[in-house]
């Protein structure tokens, strides 16, 4: 609804225009009306006076409501509308900016007038009450008293306005969060208020003030001017005017940093020795040098097998379970220790276990001495490393058996470790190594460059990268070795390098053998026509050819049996091969190659393809430039060609099991040095430990590290020898066989599981594999399906194969429980990786899965989505790709010349 303020000017109003002026002059208010039908509303002189505006100024709705401080324009509106629409009187206190500027609290009342129901006039007053409120404020405020308490609290104080922001500030309000009196003047609460803690705090004011709550106090986190975040405790309560109108906030806030921070240690320091109790493996004992024997643990009893009371009341001492001469060696260490300065030993010696073995038991122990110095007890902690030391041992024989140099170095090049293959190669020892920066022991070869070349790859590998290269050296023997180099980083937790992994791989033979290769390739290149290989020679014009008797002979045909023909070569070669050789030809006839020489695969009389060297040289011209005859040879480099394959493919099969080991030594460093970390930190809290309970709880936490150390070790060996069997023998499998041959073995769990598994393809086909990894792919991919089915539905399998061009793929489809792959996608495959919270589950399955695929030359792929399902696609190489291209590569083809070939 619109109103149109104006005067009322006609003859019947003048006389009440009159009074009810005289009346507010005063009253000292001003007096205003509004006619609803006509829409014209006067102000009186005082009602002008008091918006300071000129005697002839006459207001819209617009400018009158103008006049009115922002946050309070919506509430007049409303005020208005209920009084026209629901005959509602009104009485409020708002603040308006007068046309000099002048901020004033101006109190308004009105009433409207009905006639039949309807509205017919809107009166009303208002007065001007600023300097009331202003006391009332200044009652509040400026009293000395009230300014010292709130300047110089110790706590922080503020006086925060209904819109949030600050119109006073203390000294110790800025201590907490460091900004100035001045900088807070121009801020909001909120605006240095943590984002969590804003809605709460909102909703909390908002309650105070509906009445709700008089005040509160919370916990919540303020934003120092550093960025920092201030824990503080915050009290707010509400100051309401006279006319119980809300005027502002008072805010004390209470800086309980370091309190929580304090808070927040304890909290990480429970956590702490609550996993160090849980997982200690150790016993523990104590000795009173007053009495004669000393206390032990009932860990400590059960390290070596004695849980009954009796067989721990036979156990009075290390003598009755020390062999005579380790029970006296052990005495001698002991008075060793007594009559010496330390407080605290470390030392391994051997008990005998309850079954009659020994344990190789590693004892750290604290002297307590007395005011003289003199040893009055003895506590400490005894853990068996029997195992941990078997382990140890395992891993040395992995590390010193590799056939790759494998060493460790510190970030500037010292050596840390080296194993037995680098030593043997260098005919040098530990001690010629070890502490050597590598560059300068026996170890690398000794020339400059090669020096040079070895610092600049450990700064880069240092910086986080990985780096590798060809050096050469001369063996104990003399002889030129050529070394395939490479260095990786070791990170630690924080992603920073802590040590180098170096590793070499003798490359000699191979490249030799590829010097063969190319050496016998140039001979053949430069072979005459008189040879004995096949001969050809073309006629370009007369569009004829001559194929020579051995060229015939060499696809086995006598020379009758084939025809002079300039295409029958082209209808000879394999489809694959042709587009390209074609092109090679049409290159060289055109002038844009220098020569023609090609390698493909052209059909023998029984079906099979022969491998053949095709060279040939113009040897005629014509006037215009254009060849008009070119002589060639055809040779026969079948063998040489599968040679060549087997070749690429054993060094392509060299280079994944370098890269694979690369990996897995990363897995081992990283894992193994997870392992030692945590059993040394569980040795350093037990050598300050004095409370025997917790020393108890350490013995299980260090029982718990061990035996997953020892899981972690059996797990790598697993992968180890697969890893490194490059000597396997393939052999033709029929898929369909193998699959069915796996369903029968799980018939028992398919049963009890209600699963349907289905074999989806008809077509059998034969794969080359080895047969122990194809049952393990099969198994665990089958098992797999079943142990994560959905509870929801019984499980559903489908198995099929379908063929691509250089592969069969295997699919292993499932309903089951499905894996959330946005999350696990980079984690599917990994070492440890788990995904359904199963208490059998190892994670190291679908990573031996893929290891064994890989091995074989193939590879695995996986769909899946939650609660929906997986599936597993395998690739096998088919024989025909194997044979056809060792290393994987597929023939591209170009487009034909101007002398195409018809």
């Amino acid at each position: 609804m619109k109103y149109k303020y104006s005067e009322i000017k006609d003859g019947h109003s003048v006389r009440g225009y009159e009074f009810s002026n005289k009346i507010t002059q005063l009253l000292n208010v001003g007096g205003w009306e509004m006619i609803p039908s006509t829409g014209e509303v006067f102000w009186t002189k005082t009602t002008r006076e008091i918006h300071e505006v000129d005697s002839d100024f006459s207001p819209t709705l617009e400018t009158a409501i103008g006049f009115y401080k922002e946050e309070y324009r919506d509430k007049l509106k409303a005020i208005l509308e209920d009084a026209v629409s629901k005959e509602k009187p009104f009485d409020e206190t708002l603040e308006i900016v007068t046309a000099l500027g002048t901020e004033k609290y101006v109190h308004i009342k009105g009433l409207a007038e009905f006639e039949d129901g309807k509205c017919v006039k809107l009166f009303g007053i208002i007065e001007d009450v600023t300097s009331n409120i202003k006391e009332k404020l200044r009652n509040q405020l400026s009293g000395e008293s009230f300014r010292l308490a709130f300047e110089y609290a110790s706590t922080g104080m503020a006086i925060i306005g209904l819109e949030g922001y600050f119109v006073r500030s203390n000294i110790s309000l800025s201590r907490i969060i460091g900004y100035t009196q001045l900088e807070l003047a121009k801020q909001r609460i909120d605006q240095i208020t943590f984002e969590k803690d804003i809605k709460n705090d909102a909703y909390l004011l908002n309650q105070v003030l509906e009445g709700e709550l008089d005040n509160y106090s919370i916990v919540k986190r303020l934003i120092h001017i550093n960025g920092q975040l201030i824990f503080v405790k915050l009290s707010v309560s509400l100051v309401r005017d006279s006319l119980n109108n809300p005027r502002y906030f008072i805010y004390q806030f209470t800086d309980i940093s370091a309190q929580k921070q304090a808070e927040e240690e304890a909290a990480k320091v429970n956590e702490r020795l609550r996993l160090i109790i849980k997982g200690s493996q150790a016993g523990w004992w104590d000795w009173d040098l007053k009495e004669e024997l000393p206390y032990f643990s009932d860990t400590w009893y059960e390290m070596l097998g004695y849980t009954s009371a009796e067989d721990k009341e036979n156990i009075k001492s290390w003598k009755d379970i020390s062999e005579d001469q380790l029970s006296e060696e052990y005495n001698n260490f002991l008075e060793h220790l007594l009559n010496k300065d330390e407080d605290k030993f470390t030392t391994d010696f051997k008990l005998r276990h309850k079954n009659g073995h020994y344990l190789i038991v590693k004892s750290n122990g604290y002297i307590l001495k007395d005011q003289d110095g003199i040893p009055v007890r003895i506590t400490g902690t005894d853990v068996d490393i029997t195992e941990a030391l078997e382990k140890e041992r395992q891993f040395e024989g992995i590390f010193n058996s590799s056939f790759q140099f494998v060493g460790l170095l510190k970030r500037d090049g010292t050596i840390i470790e080296a194993n037995n293959t680098l030593l043997k190669f260098a005919n040098a020892n530990k001690e010629d190594a070890i502490g050597k920066k590598l560059w300068a022991s026996p170890c690398w070869p000794q020339t400059e460059e090669a020096v040079n070349r070895l610092k600049k790859s450990i700064h880069i590998v240092a910086s986080g990268e990985v780096d590798r290269f060809i050096v050469t050296t001369t063996s104990k023997e003399g002889k030129t070795i050529t070394i395939d180099f490479s260095m990786k980083p070791v990170f630690d937790e924080d992603g920073k390098v802590t040590q180098l992994i170096p590793e070499g791989r003798n490359i000699s033979s191979q490249l030799k053998a590829q010097k063969a290769l190319e050496e016998s390739e140039a001979r053949w290149k430069f072979a005459l026509e008189g040879s004995g290989d096949g001969v050809w020679d073309w006629h370009m014009l007369k569009q004829e050819i001559y194929y020579s008797e051995t060229w015939k002979e060499m696809l086995g045909y006598a020379y009758h049996e084939i025809p002079n023909h300039v295409n029958i070569w082209q209808d000879l070669a394999h489809p694959d091969d042709l587009e390209t050789v074609v092109k090679s030809l049409n290159d060289y006839l055109d002038g844009k190659s220098s020569s023609y020489l090609q390698e493909y695969r052209i059909r023998h009389k029984d079906g099979h393809y022969i491998w053949v060297l095709d060279r040939g040289k113009i040897i005629e011209y014509n006037e215009d430039g254009k060849p008009t005859r070119m002589i060639g040879t055809h040779t026969d480099i079948t063998n040489q060609k599968e040679t060549e394959f087997q070749l690429k493919e054993t060094i392509s099969l060299v280079s994944n099991q370098n890269n694979r080991l690369l990996n897995f030594a990363h897995i081992v460093s990283h894992n193994l040095r997870s392992h030692s970390g945590n059993i040394h930190m569980l040795l350093d809290f037990m050598e300050n430990e004095v409370n025997d309970d917790e020393k108890a709880n350490l013995f299980e936490m260090l029982r718990l590290a061990s035996n997953q150390l020892t899981e972690t070790i059996n797990n790598l060996n697993e992968v180890v020898a697969i890893q490194t069997n490059l000597n396997y023998t393939k052999h033709e499998k029929s898929l369909k066989k193998e699959v069915q041959g796996i369903i029968n073995n799980l018939k028992g769990i398919i049963r009890s599981t209600n699963a349907e598994v289905n074999i989806k393809f008809k077509e059998d086909v034969k794969i080359l594999t080895e047969p122990s990894y194809l049952e393990s792919i099969l198994l665990n991919l089958i098992n797999n399906a079943i142990k994560y089915r959905s509870p929801h539905r019984p499980p559903v399998i489908n198995i099929d194969c379908i063929e691509s061009n250089h592969y069969y793929v295997l699919k292993v489809e499932d309903n089951g429980l499905g894996i959330n792959l946005d999350i696990h996608k980079d984690k599917i495959f990994g070492m440890y990786k788990t995904f359904h919270g199963n208490k059998d589950a190892r994670g190291i399955g679908l990573f031996i899965t893929k290891s064994q695929i890989e091995a074989m030359g193939g590879y695995i792929e996986v769909e899946s989505e939650v609660d929906a399902g997986t599936t597993f696609s395998v690739y096998f190489p088919k024989r025909e790709y194997i044979e056809k291209e060792g290393d994987g590569t597929e023939v591209g083809y170009e487009q034909k010349s101007s002398y195409e070939i018809s």
